[in-house]
């Protein structure tokens, strides 16, 4: 199969807090013109904790146009083979969960981290280069304020 190559998305994300929680909203676009797809995202949590230490769960969904989607999970009638033939992949909305964690170690320096899980429509799912029908996420990083 041909390579697919990373592109760069711009957009932007909303963020509405109250003492209800946080609502977010978000929106990219493949500035490069790799796949031309977009992505909107919507989701929900609650921060829990205090200043040293919060944990945020969260919810949402995540809706693919078809150009991204079958960008990452479709087959091209050239790349098809007898064990993997051409599929074509619709836009797709998807569910995930996940929590977002900071720690601050100092007046200006934190850890970060989240974990996610995603549940894989069936249109990405059935696709033959897809093998599991949830996704998931770690990310770890030091952060630093200025």
């Amino acid at each position: 199969m041909e390579e697919r190559e990373m592109t760069l998305d711009a957009g932007f994300t909303g963020t509405a807090e109250g003492d209800w929680g946080q609502l977010e909203v978000g929106v990219l676009t493949d500035v490069l013109d790799r796949h031309s797809g977009q992505e909107v995202r919507l989701s929900y949590g609650y921060e829990l904790g205090d200043r040293s230490l919060s944990v945020t769960p969260f919810a949402g969904l995540r809706w693919m146009s078809d150009d991204l989607a079958d960008y990452y999970y479709g087959v091209r009638p050239a790349e098809a083979a007898p064990a993997r033939p051409a599929y074509e992949v619709p836009s797709t909305t998807s569910a995930f969960v996940g929590a977002r964690a900071r720690y601050r170690l100092g007046e200006r320096w934190s850890l970060f981290g989240v974990l996610a899980w995603q549940r894989l429509e069936d249109e990405v799912h059935e696709s033959p280069i897809v093998e599991d029908d949830t996704s998931g996420m770690l990310l770890i990083t030091l952060t630093r304020s200025l």
